[in-house]
């Protein structure tokens, strides 16, 4: 082999080389950057449904789903600590809300085991539908998930 032909090969190689450096550490910094947004948790599981309701109050906020009984609003996010919170439960008839609690902060939980959203306000203000309102320093409300949520299916539904 020539002179000119090993430093033509050796010119090629280098960026091949950074090119297969560059593809794997990207390929490894995703993979990292995964287990952290998920913990190493599945999407179904208590923290994989915290971070996607939580994303979803970061990029909307508020939360809204057809097989959820309440929506939540936040008009700002610290945290894990939902400011000037409200939350608004669903009339078992259909018709509107029966229940809307307005909190100066927030804080979401998933019980995995009973399968629920925990909601954890302070210092809020309830008003129910007959008109009756009533101030609580600290409440926590339970609400049923429903089947299958976090799945792929379902995570898209959540607005």
């Amino acid at each position: 082999m020539s002179a000119i032909h090993r430093m033509m090969s050796h010119e090629l190689a280098r960026p091949v080389a950074l090119a297969l450096t560059a593809l794997v550490a990207l390929i490894f910094g995703a993979g990292i950057l995964f287990f952290l947004l998920f913990k190493g948790k599945d999407a179904q599981s208590a923290g994989g449904i915290e971070e996607l309701l939580y994303a979803r109050l970061r990029e909307d906020g508020c939360i809204k789903h057809p097989q959820l009984d309440c929506e939540i609003h936040a008009r700002n996010l610290s945290g894990r600590t939902l400011q000037e919170a409200i939350f608004k439960r669903r009339s078992p008839d259909g018709n509107g809300f029966d229940l809307i609690a307005s909190a100066r902060e927030a804080e979401l939980r998933v019980d995995a085991a009973r399968k629920q959203l925990l909601i954890d306000l302070r210092h809020c203000q309830i008003v129910k539908k007959d008109g009756a309102v009533a101030y609580v320093e600290a409440r926590t409300w339970s609400v049923d998930l429903p089947p299958n949520f976090g799945s792929t299916k379902v995570r898209s539904a959540v607005r």
